[in-house]
């Protein structure tokens, strides 16, 4: 009877099959809801749901994003504080601090402790977690969405934490144990409003001046910015003074897209940490100060000042326009300050670079063509007979140090060459007239003539002392440059001196004068018409000048013994008809080989500035 209504098909077995279930009733059982498969549930972190009349949990976006694993707890105590922003604990300033519990898992679970608590704007914080039972705190700083945020250790124990919220909040803090268990003490402890804002959209602007301000950071990280506008064509210099040698501190300047343009940096207080800036145009800029090391918190003594419009260009087509003899004052700024002077040289002229004070800078002599040509040293000479034409001076600050105060500089013209250096070209002297000299280079001389005359004793004075080599009729050290300052010159004969001169300290000028004192007593050597003596002699005279030599013209008899008798300020060389001479630096007997005219000569043998005396006589 079924095979029909198979072949009829499918309407009247579903009419059967309905009416059989519609005669039986319902026949599913309802699956708890939430509220009683959760209930005494307690998770992890995120929210407990059902799932198939089980309880399970289920994390949100915020435990997501705070990479939390949610699951239904199993410690083997009840869980004190939950690890959801819907469940954390509140979290307020604390002044005293709180225990809390790690509890252990039967599953291997990890339990967290999430704190909630609503920062001050701007204040910073310290969140103390001292391990008791728990062998390691491990706190985490997060925001509303989960997202984790960085906070610094300020001890080696890992159990201070410092933080600065940035918004209202909430905000939270976790705490765990990496898979320990066990107690721990913590407490929130608030540190107080930030003297200034960390990032450069909410830094204050600053007014540079002269007056110093203080910087305290809370804890390392705590970047503090400044900001302020620069005016074009002003340099700026921003620095800091550290309180002891366990303070480090580091600089920033940056330009307005956050662009860190320089930097200073130190430890300690053997140096000051500075930063500079020459701005090229109007702007906003921004210093910030980040402490390095030290215990925190640690303030610091910083300034920001304008230090005013640049006093001269930086390239040749904005040099200042300086006049030999007339003085620039030049403050190099900053370390990158250049400043660059002009001046006109006129051919064949001697310049020399004059600076007052001195202090250290690095200078450097250009060309029209920008071309450098030597490192331009103060007190000393720029040009030597120049070419005309216009030259620079580029001023910069010294590769290191300190920066030096403010000095001028100036350009001396010390015309052309007023005296020649050959005797072809030398200045004549009169007799007792003074003339000026001035060198115009380094390896410069000054000569100079004057006419003399046999048995004349002259004066030869420079004033201050120079360097001096002096050629012509007299024998004395200065056939080779020695200084001088008065010297006797004795002549041995008519005809002229040169005199070779140089100052004994560079640049300096002097005077020159040259004057005939006296005549020698006796002449140098003996002539023809040298009047002719004989023995007994009882001569004296005088050593009139350094180099001064006494000449006698004596008879003396062959094979004749003579006593020859000095002072002992002299010494007297024979020098017999053939031309043989013999020597006597002191009292002996000379055997004349032959009758005729003898030269007797006396020189000085210690100081020249002596009378001297001579017994010849026969024995």
């Amino acid at each position: 009877m079924l095979r029909p209504w198979l072949h009829a098909g499918a309407g009247p077995l579903a009419a059967v099959v309905l009416l059989v279930l519609a005669g039986c009733g319902p026949s599913f059982v309802a699956e708890p809801d939430a509220s009683v498969a959760c209930e005494g549930v307690r998770c992890t972190a995120g929210t407990c749901v059902a799932n198939g009349g089980q309880p399970m949990c289920r994390c949100g976006a915020w435990e997501a994003a705070a990479g939390l694993l949610c699951q239904v707890s199993s410690f083997t105590v009840p869980d004190d504080h939950a690890g959801s922003p819907d469940d954390a604990t509140p979290l307020t300033v604390m002044s005293e601090p709180a225990e809390g519990r790690i509890s252990a898992s039967t599953r291997g679970q990890f339990d967290r402790d999430l704190f909630s608590f609503h920062p001050e704007p701007g204040h910073s914080y310290v969140f103390l977690c001292q391990p008791l039972s728990l062998p390691r705190c491990q706190p985490r700083l997060l925001d509303g969405s989960g997202r984790q945020l960085t906070g610094l250790f300020l001890d080696p124990e890992r159990t201070a934490w410092s933080f600065k919220p940035r918004g209202e909040g909430p905000w939270y803090i976790e705490v765990s144990g990496a898979g320990d268990s066990g107690t721990y003490a913590y407490q929130l402890v608030d540190l107080g409003a930030d003297d200034h804002e960390d990032s450069r959209d909410q830094a204050a602007v600053m007014e540079p001046s002269d007056a110093n301000f203080t910087v305290t950071s809370d804890f390392l990280g705590d970047d503090d910015v400044i900001r302020f506008q620069a005016k074009a064509g002003h340099a700026y210099r921003m620095g800091c003074e550290l309180p002891s040698t366990q303070v480090g501190v580091a600089l920033r300047l940056l330009d307005a897209s956050g662009r860190v343009v320089d930097t200073g940096e130190a430890l300690g207080t053997r140096r000051m940490p500075e930063v500079e800036l020459q701005a090229p145009a109007a702007g906003t800029w921004f210093m910030q100060v980040s402490p390095t090391f030290g215990p925190m918190p640690i303030s610091v003594t910083c300034w920001l000042k304008d230090l005013g419009a640049d006093d001269h260009g930086d390239v040749l087509a904005t040099a200042t326009r300086l006049t030999p003899g007339e003085r620039a004052p030049v403050r190099l700024q900053t370390r990158k300050d250049v400043d660059v002077l002009r001046f006109t040289a006129e051919a064949g002229h001697t310049y020399v670079l004059r600076q007052s004070p001195h202090v250290i800078a690095s200078i450097q002599l250009h060309d029209a063509r920008d071309t450098q040509l030597r490192s331009a040293n103060p007190q000393w000479y720029l040009l030597e007979s120049a070419i005309a034409g216009d030259y620079f001076l580029k001023v910069r600050p010294p590769a290191i140090g300190a920066l030096e105060p403010p000095f001028e500089l100036w350009v001396e013209d010390l015309g052309p060459d007023d005296h020649g250096d050959t005797q072809a070209t030398a200045t004549r002297l009169s007799p007792g007239v003074p003339v000026e000299a001035r060198p115009h280079g380094n390896s410069d001389s000054d000569t100079f003539a004057i006419d003399v005359e046999e048995q004349g004793v002259y004066t030869v004075r420079c004033e201050p002392a120079c360097q001096a080599r002096i050629e012509g009729p007299y024998q004395g050290r200065y056939m080779s440059r020695q200084e001088l300052r008065e010297v006797l010159l004795d002549v041995s004969g008519s005809g002229t001196l040169y005199l070779s001169l140089m100052p004994s300290r560079a640049l300096d000028p002097f005077t020159v004068t040259v004057t005939r004192t006296r005549s020698d007593g006796h002449p140098d050597s003996v002539t023809a018409d040298t009047p002719v003596r004989a023995p007994p002699l009882h001569v004296t005279g005088d050593f009139e000048a350094e180099g001064d030599r006494d000449a006698l013209a004596v008879t003396l008899e062959a094979g004749a013994w003579y006593l020859v008798a000095p002072s002992d300020n002299a010494q007297v060389s024979i020098l017999n008809p053939y031309g043989s001479a013999s020597w006597f630096p002191s009292q002996g007997i000379y055997v004349a080989p032959v009758t005729g005219r003898y030269s007797v000569v006396l020189t000085h043998r210690l100081s020249w500035r002596t009378d001297w005396s001579l017994m010849l006589e026969r024995r």
